[in-house]
């Protein structure tokens, strides 16, 4: 039985014994999603990003160490991947090699990308690599608010590398899941309308977010929404984020890593 194929069903089955794991104690034996921080360097200065507090070391993730990391999430059934965390996926020069590397282990990557980069080669790459999800952060519509959001960024550019992509996704089989995302702000809010004009229809799905409040980390003052009501976060029961210089922590928001438990 090819390798892909035993794979598909070995995460069935795994994913049936999770649903009742979590009806019969309320709690998922393995983490269902994780996020693989393939790299932490990215092109563009958004001002909603925390970037400038980073201390870690900028650095691509070791080949070995993820080449590692997939086969033990793998082994655990683990379904999918975000290969995303604090830095642009594109960024990284072999992107394809490690999308398809996580495809052949049987494990569904996902990607979140600004698409500066996003060129018809490396469109063609992903496609043929396996990508299952493709998320592209576009937020804002005119050039001036993109501009002001997305600094560094070319919104004509942006759009035009995203519909080619669209373009190619539709005559490629299979065909990823494509999502376009705006970050709501007080800078652009303005303009949600506009955006769902422009790209509803064109992609799988449309999310909306609003401005990430990172914990210990001030100076977003950009945004100025109050924070809602506190409640514990679900994700420490059901994710798990392996940063790009392998330190092992619960938390997507954990900027620094600074609740590591351990290192992969």
């Amino acid at each position: 039985m090819p390798k892909r194929v035993a794979a598909f069903f070995y995460n069935r089955l795994t994913g049936l014994r999770d649903f009742l794991s979590l009806k019969l104690t309320g709690a998922y034996p393995r983490p269902f999603y994780v996020h693989v921080e393939i790299n932490n360097t990215c092109n563009l200065d958004c001002v909603m990003c925390p970037r400038d507090r980073l201390t870690r070391r900028l650095t691509l993730m070791d080949s070995g160490l993820f080449r590692s990391v997939i086969r033990q999430l793998a082994g655990m059934g683990v379904p999918s991947v975000s290969l995303f965390l604090f830095g642009d996926p594109l960024c990284h020069p072999r992107l394809a090699e490690l999308v398809a590397f996580a495809r052949e282990n049987g494990i569904a990557p996902e990607i979140n990308t600004n698409a500066m980069v996003l060129t018809e080669e490396r469109g063609r790459e992903l496609l043929d690599a396996g990508l299952k999800t493709i998320i592209f952060s576009v937020d804002g519509v005119t050039p001036e608010v993109f501009a002001e959001v997305r600094r560094g960024g070319d919104l004509e550019r942006v759009r035009a590398n995203i519909l080619r992509f669209l373009d190619l996704a539709d005559r490629h089989r299979p065909r990823p899941t494509t999502v376009i995302q705006y970050a709501v702000s007080k800078l652009n809010e303005h303009e949600v309308d506009g955006f769902r004009a422009f790209w509803e229809g064109r992609v799988d799905r449309l999310n909306f977010t609003r401005v990430t409040e990172y914990a210990g980390i001030e100076g977003l003052k950009t945004y100025e929404y109050k924070t809602q009501e506190r409640r514990p976060c679900p994700d420490t029961w059901s994710k798990m984020v392996i940063l790009a210089d392998g330190t092992v922590t619960t938390c997507c928001l954990d900027l620094n890593g600074e609740l590591g438990m351990g290192d992969a």
